[in-house]
């Protein structure tokens, strides 16, 4: 089979099938290049594009639009196309339903648009079209498209993956902290608070201005136990991992994606997690077992599932032990491509 990888970004040619990376970690795409021989279509090929829909799509700022057209440029080349997500995915189905295409379109899914009505509208239109499957990160996202209409044999689990060999357990000379990760839908205000008197640092990987907080406790003005800042890379972030007695991710209430990287990347190097439960959670987490989950926004049960692992290390080393199993067998990037080869190869 021929096929397309459509990213929503710009994509090093020379990295693109990257089989060992060292500096940074495998994403899933980087896999099944190497493994499928696809074709990839991003940002970066956008000026080779002769169609007057590219072009203007271009002209007038919007970009993803713009790849769009430059994939029906080149779609019937292929036997299938995968897209990295909804915000390229979504206008390529589109496009495909006006031009009557019925090349088999995989829209890799996060439910960042599951609260549109805009989306909701999209929905009833792909139901109709067999050729637009999704590609969900998580079971509970597969469960919101099927409730939205989609067929079950159209939203697939294909789950997530880590690279399991770049974030690996690391012994660290440093005196352990509490790590957390990320801006997107974060409650930091919620960690700050449980964090208080425990007696042990909270270290936050922020690379963005840390919006998430309320305007009593800002960037600047954080109690001295806890710091946020960039920590420059993916080696810096695995360093950070690595200091780790265990891993908070506090979430805001959310229906898509929140947080899976850092839950993932956590749990591949061995580390106990405590995450707040969404509405779309992800299939990493067994409760009790790999980490514990908590009601978003509580502060008491929050602090009682950090002082049970500062209290009871051995039981911390288990949860991470048993954490960086459950990664390497079923979320590394190599079982994640397998899912996604087996959906669209068949």
């Amino acid at each position: 089979m021929r096929l397309a990888y459509v990213v929503g970004g710009s994509v090093d040619p020379k990295l693109a099938y990257l089989i060992d990376a060292h500096q940074s970690p495998r994403f899933e795409y980087n896999v099944f290049l190497s493994r499928n021989e696809a074709d990839t279509i991003t940002m970066d090929d956008l000026e080779r594009g002769r169609s007057l829909w590219t072009k203007w799509w271009r002209r007038v700022d919007k970009p993803f639009f713009a790849l769009s057209a430059l994939t029906h440029e080149r779609v019937l080349k292929y036997d299938a196309v995968i897209t990295s997500g909804e915000d390229v995915g979504i206008p390529i189905g589109i496009g495909a339903m006006m031009d009557a295409l019925t090349v088999p379109i995989y829209i890799i899914t996060h439910g960042s648009f599951f609260g549109s009505p805009k989306f909701r509208a999209v929905c009833r239109l792909f139901r109709r079209m067999p050729n637009i499957h999704f590609l969900c990160l998580s079971e509970s996202l597969r469960q919101r498209l099927i409730a939205l209409g989609i067929p079950q044999d159209r939203a697939h689990n294909a789950g997530y993956g880590v690279d399991t060999d770049f974030f690996a357990p690391r012994s660290s000379t440093e005196a352990p902290v509490i790590v957390s990760a990320g801006t997107a839908a974060r409650d930091y205000v919620t960690l700050v608070e449980a964090s208080r008197d425990l007696g042990i640092d909270v270290k936050i990987a922020a690379s963005s201005r840390w919006h998430t907080l309320s305007t009593e406790i800002d960037g600047n003005e954080l109690p001295k136990h806890v710091e946020a800042r960039s920590y420059g890379n993916y080696m810096g972030l695995r360093d950070l991992y690595a200091r780790a007695a265990f891993v908070v991710v506090p979430l805001f209430p959310a229906v898509h994606a929140c947080g899976y990287a850092v839950i993932a990347e956590a749990m591949a190097m061995g580390k106990a997690v405590i995450v707040s439960r969404t509405d779309s959670p992800s299939d990493f987490v067994v409760d009790g077992e790999t980490g514990f989950y908590v009601a978003p926004g509580n502060v008491t049960e929050l602090r009682d599932k950090m002082q049970t692992l500062l209290e009871s290390p051995d039981r911390a080393a288990a949860m991470g032990a048993a954490a960086r199993s459950r990664m390497q067998e079923h979320f590394s990037v190599e079982a994640y491509s397998g899912r996604i080869e087996t959906i669209v190869l068949g």
